[in-house]
């Protein structure tokens, strides 16, 4: 139902003079809310969609990044000091929201 169906609706409402007006204006107020409540669940939707996709994209070049870092490490034993330089401020961070 579209909002000027709505307003159509209540126009003719108060022009017949009903005794239920109030009553109809309930219901039409509903029905114009529930179609809001529609249209804010796909908007919500579409963001979260929107945010995999960037956050998807970031874990990708975050990978992309360690392996090329990887790459150019001199010894074996600096592997624990980039993996342990990479998780840390992480660790760090979710230990201060708590």
């Amino acid at each position: 139902m579209e909002l000027a169906e709505i307003k159509k609706m209540v126009s003719d409402l108060k022009a017949q003079s009903s005794p239920n007006l109030e009553l109809e204006k309930y219901k039409l107020d509903r029905a114009h809310e529930v179609e809001l409540n529609k249209f804010a669940h796909v908007l919500s939707v579409e963001r979260l969609k929107i945010l995999s996709w960037l956050n998807g994209s970031a874990a990708a070049i975050y990978i992309t990044f360690l392996q090329g870092s990887l790459k150019s490490l001199p010894a074996p034993g600096d592997l624990e000091k980039l993996i342990f330089g990479n998780c840390s401020p992480g660790v760090q961070a979710a230990g201060m929201t708590d």
